[in-house]
């Protein structure tokens, strides 16, 4: 599949279409394994049926120049896991990125409020609803 015919493909696709988004992605990273637009559509795909370890694997996977081009998505997968300072440091070598900034906010300061209010100990569970 050509990068033209996925990007048709994606163009077309509606929220529920992550399989067959990924199913593409699959079909032609085995023409083009090293082509990073095809890599990190399948990252964002990942991300969005809540696959995070996976998304993590294809991100290590992809290498630097991977990693750098999907920052926002790696602090992301990283913040759903639960690896708060790892997320944190990534949003931090962000400069100017909205998304960066809205993982920030999810990841690093509702812990660091929650922490202030109710000790380090404690645990907190924040819902939010956009």
């Amino acid at each position: 599949m050509s990068a033209k015919t996925l990007s048709a493909l994606l163009q077309s696709s509606t929220i529920d279409d992550h399989e067959e988004v990924l199913q593409a992605c699959n079909a032609s990273l085995k023409q083009s394994k090293n082509d990073l637009g095809i890599q990190h559509v399948k990252v964002v795909a990942l991300l969005k049926s809540d696959r995070y370890e996976d998304a993590l694997r294809v991100l290590d996977e992809g290498g630097d120049e991977l990693t750098k081009k999907a920052g926002v998505e790696r602090a992301y997968a990283l913040y759903k896991i639960g690896e708060l300072a790892e997320a944190k440091e990534i949003v931090n070598g962000i400069a100017n990125d909205r998304g960066a900034r809205h993982v920030e906010a999810q990841a690093v300061r509702i812990p660091s409020i929650s922490e202030g209010i109710l000790g380090a100990s404690s645990q907190v569970v924040v819902v939010v609803s956009v």
